[in-house]
């Protein structure tokens, strides 16, 4: 596995990079072009092999990638590995989380990456979702809203972790997040007793000395 510098996770693990997305602050794509690298969704061999912390650890599965890319065989020999390490907590992402083939496990967790409002009603009215709208987000067991472009009303949802962050980099037409809409979060969170993650690119932003940087139980993955 490799060390990062996602807050949120103990490490990253990447069997499968590229993603057919084309979020203009995508720090993935960004990457990959910086080193002349292939960013059609591919699997890499050498990725997949790579040792698994020795200590119980959160893995952040597909940071290069989007897990509704992946092929049907890619996942299955992940799943293999994930079922030979129960000790770890698999974490995936994805955009569009109704594209994706996924099975309840005990140590993984899917998560749902949003940006703003519209990304919750795309999961709702999802014309070639495979099941309800209510089973769609019964699959999801945590949301990332990274980066945070715009106000966010969660009422409908009840996720077991929450993780937000700001845009970083230097693009043209950047957002800046508001407090209000932190606070919005952060009222949905502790009334509903749900762990909150804000990343550190939020902390300039944050009134007080109580920064939410909080993690799911591990028992409730899954």
């Amino acid at each position: 596995m490799n060390k990062t510098r996602i807050e949120w996770c103990d490490a990253s693990w990447n069997p499968v990079v590229g993603c057919t997305g084309a979020c203009p602050y995508c720090y993935a794509r960004k990457m990959a072009h910086r080193f002349h690298r292939d960013f059609t969704p591919h699997w890499v061999e050498k990725n997949f092999n790579r040792a698994m912390p020795k200590k119980p650890s959160r893995i952040f599965v597909n940071s290069m990638s989007d897990l509704a890319d992946w092929e049907a065989d890619w996942l299955d020999w992940v799943w293999i590995r994930m079922a030979l390490a129960p000790e770890h907590l698999f974490l995936f992402l994805s955009k569009r989380p109704w594209d994706c083939e996924w099975v309840p496990r005990k140590n993984a967790m899917l998560g749902y990456s949003i940006t703003n409002q519209s990304d919750l009603i795309s999961l709702y009215n999802c014309p070639v979702s495979p099941g309800s709208a209510d089973e769609q987000v019964g699959n999801i067991s945590f949301l990332s809203i990274e980066p945070l472009l715009g106000p966010i009303e969660l009422s409908r949802w009840l996720p077991r972790w929450v993780i937000v962050g700001a845009e970083t980099g230097n693009r043209k037409g950047k957002v800046e997040p508001e407090l209000d809409w932190l606070l919005e979060i952060h009222e949905f969170a502790r009334a509903r007793k749900i762990p909150l993650f804000f990343k550190d690119s939020l902390r300039h932003l944050w009134p007080c000395s109580c920064f939410p940087q909080e993690y799911p139980a591990r028992e409730r993955g899954g």
